[in-house]
């Protein structure tokens, strides 16, 4: 039995390991970014932050693309929080589907992130356009979502123009793209319907990813040295490659995979020692007749097929 839980959960991690994550892994450098918040009191301070954390990461050699955002997918902090709370999303109002007093608004999570996001992470926009830099704090109020909201809230009708609002329809905000959808909380868990806005209008600077044309980790020292340019007090946590982070969250079901497969042998051992000696002790209680048998003409191989079977 412990072997066949053994394989089962090796089999379980295969196919985990096989699961699509969304996103593009592959040469990604993530890190969390925390700000001196005495120093960035005002949302222009912080917006102003964000586009020198991208120029600074951009000046690096070897660096195809950068973005912040407040966070990313897999993120080992999102992970932590969904996992002793649960998803946190927040509510939203769709223009045009009115919500009756007794009835829960939807829910979503939200993301703040700069135009460069899903290029970084390989994320494919499927309808309308990515965010660009002209999504700035004056202009209209925009928003992209992903398929699995689209699916589940607009029936899968083409979403681009709809118009969504945080408020209670005090302000709105126009879809202008919808994007794949990623598995946000680890590769066993399904995507969560997410509105993506843009650093710009909600500035919410929590993380960077670079996207690099060779082994992100080489180039950590070097990112780090550029961002501690701009502001030497600006915290790095969770600086890891977006493979390593993909890599941890199998830890669990390979821990799983490797204990059970530990047990299950050495209970094949055991069990094998338990056969043999049985098969010890018949032998022996059969030596006679085996003497006989042999005495008799049987073959040895005889004998063996005889005592085997």
């Amino acid at each position: 039995m412990l072997l066949i839980g053994a394989g089962l959960a090796v089999r379980s991690l295969v196919k985990l390991a096989d699961v699509d994550p969304g996103f593009t892994p592959e040469h990604v450098l993530t890190m969390g970014i925390n700000l001196n918040w005495s120093k960035y009191t005002k949302n222009e301070d912080r917006r102003a932050a964000g586009r020198r954390l991208l120029e600074q990461a951009e000046s690096v050699p070897g660096v195809l693309s950068a973005a912040v955002s407040s966070s990313f997918p897999l993120d080992p902090d999102n992970i932590a929080m969904y996992n002793s709370m649960g998803p946190m999303p927040q509510n939203f109002w769709i223009e045009g589907q009115p919500v009756r007093p007794e009835e829960v608004p939807p829910l979503s999570a939200v993301r703040a992130c700069s135009p460069d996001y899903f290029k970084t992470l390989g994320i494919p926009v499927l309808e309308g356009r990515d965010f660009a830099a002209s999504d700035d704090a004056e202009a209209m109020q925009v928003a992209i979502v992903n398929k699995s909201l689209a699916r589940h809230r607009f029936n899968g009708d083409n979403v681009i123009g709809r118009r969504v609002s945080f408020d209670q329809g005090k302000t709105w905000t126009t879809i202008v793209g919808m994007v794949g959808d990623t598995r946000e909380f680890g590769l066993d868990k399904n995507p969560v319907d997410t509105i993506y806005v843009p650093v710009e209008q909600n500035p919410a600077v929590g993380s960077l990813l670079v996207r690099t044309n060779a082994d992100p980790a080489a180039l950590v020292g070097l990112i780090r040295r550029a961002i501690w340019d701009f502001d030497s007090q600006t915290a790095l946590t969770n600086v890891e490659t977006l493979e390593q982070a993909r890599s941890d969250t199998l830890k669990s079901p390979r821990l799983t995979a490797s204990l059970l497969g530990l047990f299950g042998v050495l209970a094949l051992i055991i069990a094998a020692t338990g056969i043999g000696g049985m098969l010890a002790l018949s032998v022996n209680q059969r030596i006679n007749e085996i003497g006989i048998r042999l005495a008799l003409g049987a073959k040895p191989a005889d004998v063996s097929r005889m005592v085997i079977g």
